[in-house]
C-alpha cells in the first residue's frame, strides 16, 4: 500500500478570504513546485490524491487545517514539510506531519468537532448572555437550502461556550453528522460575523472517551 502523509497547517490573516478551491489549488501548485512524489488519480485530467478535514468557511483563520496526501514513492515528513513550507504562500505553513502505510479512514470521515476563538474588540457578551444560550434547551436558526428555508435547533451541536474578557471561546460539531456554522452562534450572541476576527484552534475526533488528535495512530516525526 502507498504511504500516506497526514499534515497539520495553518491558514493564516494573509488568506482568510481564501476560498476552498481556491485553497486546494494553491496546494496542487505547490506540490509541484516543490516535487513532492505524490500519487495521482486516473483520467484525463489526474489530479494529486490530496484531500481535507474540513473546508474552513470563507473570512476565518485557523491553526489547525488537517490534510492528506498520498505519495508515489518514499519521502519522510520531515522532507515534506521543509519542501512545502519553502514554496507555500505567507499563511499556509506546514505545522506537524507523519506518516503511515496501514489502511486509516479519511480525515473527512473522522474529523467530527472543532473550536473557535474570537477576540471580540470592544464588543461586549455578559455571563448571563453565555448561561442563556447553554442552558437553552433549543437554540433554532433558519437555514436556506435547495429545498427551501428550515428551521434547525443548533443547541446539540454546541458543545462548549466561554467568554473571558474580551476573548469568547467555543467548540461545536462539524461533518456530516451535524454542523454548527459560527456565523449562527455569533448572531444569536448579538455579533455579525463580518466584524469578528475569528480563529478555529482545533479540529478533533469526538468520542465517548473526549476528543482526539486527527494524528492518532500515526506517528507525528515533523513538529510537536
Amino acid at each position: 500500500m502507498a504511504d500516506l502523509m497526514r499534515f497539520q497547517f495553518t491558514k493564516g490573516e494573509e488568506l482568510r478570504f481564501l476560498s476552498h478551491l481556491d485553497l486546494l489549488r494553491t496546494f496542487e501548485r505547490a506540490l509541484r513546485r516543490a516535487q513532492i512524489p505524490m500519487a495521482l488519480t486516473e483520467g484525463f485530467h489526474p489530479k494529486p490524491k490530496l484531500s481535507f478535514a474540513s473546508a474552513l468557511a470563507v473570512g476565518i483563520t485557523s491553526q489547525a487545517e488537517y490534510g492528506d496526501l498520498v505519495l508515489a514513492d518514499e519521502m519522510t515528513p520531515t522532507e515534506f514539510a521543509t519542501r512545502m513550507n519553502a514554496v507555500l504562500p505567507p499563511g499556509l505553513k506546514i505545522l506537524r506531519a507523519g506518516i503511515t502505510t496501514e489502511k486509516v479512514p479519511a480525515l473527512m470521515s473522522m474529523v467530527n468537532a472543532a473550536a473557535y476563538r474570537a477576540e471580540l474588540e470592544g464588543d461586549n457578551i455578559s455571563g448571563e448572555t453565555v448561561e442563556e444560550v447553554l442552558s437553552a434547551e433549543e437554540l433554532l436558526v433558519e437555514r436556506t437550502t435547495k429545498k427551501g428555508a428550515r428551521t434547525v435547533n443548533i443547541r446539540p451541536l454546541l458543545y462548549s461556550l466561554d467568554i473571558n474578557g474580551g476573548e469568547l471561546k467555543f467548540s461545536c460539531a462539524i461533518g456530516s453528522v451535524g454542523n454548527l456554522r459560527p456565523e449562527e452562534l455569533l448572531n444569536l450572541l448579538g455579533l455579525q460575523f463580518n466584524d469578528v476576527m475569528l480563529e478555529r484552534t482545533g479540529l478533533y475526533i469526538k468520542t465517548d472517551n473526549g476528543l482526539c488528535d486527527p494524528f492518532t495512530g500515526i506517528e507525528v516525526s515533523y513538529g510537536n
